[in-house]
């Protein structure tokens, strides 16, 4: 099962269990259901489908029981709006975000952003791990036994890494993306053979002739590049988790009076 892990220059690293994560991506489609009630606009959400879509030929009767499911399952041609298909995913995750408490919010993001780093700046780190404190004990919504305050594997959960320092960002992978440090992401380039442009170019052999030569760099380079890429990218800022995904749009957007002007916006980006 997926896990994640934060990983820290100086201090290790820490991990959060998979069925936490799973966990969380559980509650984004259970979240959205619930606020769905597709019987209450279901006119509006017909006006949606795209004219072939055989919901806009079912009968008000079955519309509501046929069109949940379906954006349960994240079918992405539910909602076209002036020819532009807007993420069902986008609808949903961002209706948890929207009803979530910050802690909730702050494993939303890690489930969802943490397999391509999503990382705590060190100045941030005693807040993060303040909110996971907070989660942990006074809202209950992240669950003990999951790697937060007690370790999983190693000497550290992931609120004693966080305390560890505070002059150094920690960063976040999941166990299918890649590690940090990592050669794919930031500054680093394998110097490329004659007649090859790109790195998506190399062939097996010259791949891993650049594996190596990314292996032989000292950690402290390998960090540097990698610690490079992270500027201005998926930055885990405790006051500012609620920044929206994708269109921006969630389920009480299709519930608004200016449902229209709201998808208008959505579409012209």
């Amino acid at each position: 099962m997926t896990y994640a892990t934060l990983h820290t220059r100086s201090h290790g690293t820490a991990t959060l269990a998979g069925p936490e994560l799973n966990n969380a991506l559980g509650l984004v489609g259970e979240l959205a259901a619930v606020m769905l009630r597709p019987a209450s606009i279901a006119d509006r959400l017909r006006s949606l489908l795209p004219a072939e879509h055989f919901l806009r030929n079912v009968g008000e009767f079955d519309f509501a029981d046929l069109y949940a499911p379906a954006f349960s399952r994240r079918e992405e041609n539910l909602v076209v709006h002036r020819g532009m298909t807007l993420s069902v995913a986008d609808f949903q995750i961002n209706t948890a975000m929207c009803l979530a408490a910050d802690p909730l919010r702050l494993l939303l993001r890690i489930a969802l952003t943490g397999e391509r780093h999503c990382w705590v700046a060190g100045a941030d780190r005693a807040r993060v791990a303040d909110l996971i404190e907070h989660g942990l004990r006074v809202s209950r919504v992240l669950r003990p036994g999951m790697g937060w305050a007690t370790p999983l594997r190693g000497e550290h959960s992931l609120v004693s890494l966080l305390r560890a320092a505070d002059d150094e960002p920690a960063v976040f992978s999941h166990s299918y993306g890649s590690e940090f440090p990592d050669q794919d992401f930031g500054t680093w380039r394998p110097t490329l053979p004659a007649g090859v442009l790109d790195a998506q170019d190399l062939d097996e052999d010259q791949w891993e002739s650049s594996r190596e030569a990314w292996n032989e760099l000292d950690d402290d380079a390998q960090w540097e590049h990698s610690l490079a890429g992270l500027v201005d990218y998926r930055r885990l800022d405790p006051a500012d988790l609620l920044t929206p995904f994708g269109h921006g749009l969630s389920v009480m957007d299709l519930h608004a009076p200016s449902w229209e002007q709201s998808l208008d916006f959505a579409a012209r980006y």
